[in-house]
């Protein structure tokens, strides 16, 4: 007999080094862009060219993952939700990336070292493309669950 929950029957756990490197690492991190996003943390103003709200995003997103890792080998549900919110911050800045206001710079890096520019319109192509991606799967994703959970709800004809 196992002592392996029965919803985590089959997966193999995290590796501790993963958990007790990686975890605190990116919480860490998420720490310190918080840090500066409240002026904790002092930064170059004329380098940080990002708005308020998107640096809170970069900050929740290395928190969550941090602690979803921290949290993967001990509590599994926990860890999945941390996850899942960690995943929507990251498609929220690729949404950002593609749609949001301003102006983008974009460069091409090439095997040589040098970066050409690249119009910022197939810039932003792309990373819609790519967001536009994630957006259809995180809403199948909520299809699927909530369909799941209406079967589920439904009473049985026996």
């Amino acid at each position: 007999m196992s002592d392996r929950p029965a919803h985590n029957a089959g997966r193999r756990p995290l590796p501790l080094a993963v958990v007790l490197l990686f975890g605190p690492a990116f919480f860490a991190m998420g720490l310190l862009v918080f840090g500066v996003l409240t002026g904790q943390v002092p930064a170059n103003p004329g380098a940080l060219r990002v708005q308020p709200a998107i640096l809170g995003l970069i900050a929740f997103l290395f928190c969550t993952s941090g602690l979803g890792l921290m949290m993967a080998r001990w509590q599994p549900k926990l860890a999945g939700f941390l996850g899942v919110i960690a995943f929507c911050c990251f498609v929220g800045l690729f949404n950002w990336i593609a749609f949001g206001p301003g102006d983008r710079e974009f460069t091409r890096g090439k095997s040589g070292g040098s970066a050409t520019p690249v119009s910022e319109l197939e810039s932003r192509l792309v990373f819609g493309l790519f967001a536009g991606a994630l957006d259809i799967l995180i809403l199948y994703g909520l299809y699927h669950g909530l369909k799941r959970r209406s079967a589920a709800a439904r009473p049985r004809d026996g």
